[in-house]
Order: structure tokens, then sequence, then C-alpha cells
């Protein structure tokens, strides 16, 4: 664990000085908008197997973020300092792991690492090609394959899925802005166990290897 973390860490300080400027995106690192959101969480984690879970692309950055990094350098290590996981999006979907049994460590990370630069719409398809094959593709070969690619969102889940068909894929709705298509696959608001069907659906997934699955309404 102590290799792994030191090499997600070089690579989230090579993220943060990427000098690409992809289309659709937005980085300023004057105003404190920078590529984001690579951590790996592993403190307080049970040794059992960890996970990778993959969004599409950091949300727009607040003013209170961006003021952040600019008071505090536009530096990992201050990513690290704001992002600590413990924000509603983490919550939600760590509970989601630890139903699931994936109780081990967790590497969060994206499809493309920049904001997009319009609020509400994606970057461009190339955009994602690159970023994937200059980090994603990197992060990825240095984790356990065991470990399965938990994939936040359709796209996400389409794009795992057809990437990498030697790894296990799970697709989820988006926990905080998936029109309420996250919370079915709880028993309650808890989210201490999964619902009747999601459970048939998560046996399957247990039972093989290499699987693409979606949880929740029809693919």
């Amino acid at each position: 664990m102590e290799e792994l973390v030191k090499q997600i860490k070089k690579m989230g300080h090579q993220l943060v000085k990427c000098p690409n400027n992809c289309e659709g995106i937005t980085k300023d690192l004057s105003k404190g908008i920078i590529p984001r959101c690579l951590f790996l969480e592993y403190e307080n984690r049970a040794d059992s197997i960890g996970s990778i879970v993959v969004g599409i692309n950091p949300g727009i950055a607040t003013e209170k973020e961006m003021e952040f990094y600019v008071k505090n350098g536009n530096s990992y290590d201050s990513i690290l300092s704001f992002w600590n996981p413990g924000w509603r999006y983490y919550s939600y979907l760590r509970d989601f792991l630890n139903c699931f049994g994936f109780r081990g460590p967790i590497l969060w990370t994206e499809l493309a690492k920049c904001q997009s630069s319009i609020k509400g719409e994606l970057p461009p398809t190339q955009t994602f090609r690159t970023c994937v094959n200059k980090y994603l593709n990197d992060e990825l070969k240095i984790v356990d394959k065991s470990w399965p690619l938990i994939a936040v969102g359709k796209e996400t889940y389409k794009a795992l899925a057809y990437l990498y068909p030697n790894r296990t894929v799970i697709g989820v709705p988006h926990p905080t802005s998936s029109r309420g298509l996250f919370p079915p696959l709880f028993q309650n608001s808890t989210r201490e166990q999964f619902s009747d069907d999601v459970k048939i659906k998560v046996q399957e997934i247990l039972k093989n290897s290499a699987v693409a699955k979606w949880l929740g309404k029809k693919e």
C-alpha cells in the first residue's frame, strides 16, 4: 500500500501540471481552476478488496474552492487538503461500496480530470480520449486488477465497459444528480442494505469475473 500511495501522489503532482489545453475544458491556475479529483483513500479502510470509483469529469469549482487553491498554492497537496473525501458525493458512494463488501482502499478518479468550460455540457469525445490515455490508463496499471471499476453515471459506465473488457465494471446512477435514481438501490435512506432486486444483480456480479453490469433502471 505504501508504494501505491507514493505512485498515486506522483501522478497527482503530474496531473496538476498537465500542459494540455484540451477542447471543452477550463484550466486557469491564476484563478484556482486546476485538474483535480484523484484521491487514494486507504486510512480506516479494512484490509480487503479495494475498488476504483470513476466519475466523468469534475464539476464546476466553487468560489470557495478556487480561492483555497489561489491562497494555498495550485498543488496536489492543496487539492488533498481541500477535498478530503468526506463530502456527500463520496459518502453516498462509500455506502454503496460497503454494501457490496468492497471495504478496502478506494481510488477516486475521473475519465477527464478538468472541469467543463460550460456548466452542464461535457467536453468532446477526443478530450476524454486524450485524458484517459494520458492518466486513467496509467492509474489502472498500478492498481490490483481484482479491484472493480465503479462507474458513476451511464456515460462513464459505457466508456469503461468498452475500454476495459478484462475488468469488472459496475455502473451506478450519479448519487447527487441522477434525478432520484440512486436511492432506490438501497432498502431505505440509511443505505445499509441493497434493495432486493439489486441484491440479485450483485450476486450475479460476485459469481463472475470481468463482467459489466448496470445497477439501476434498464441500461
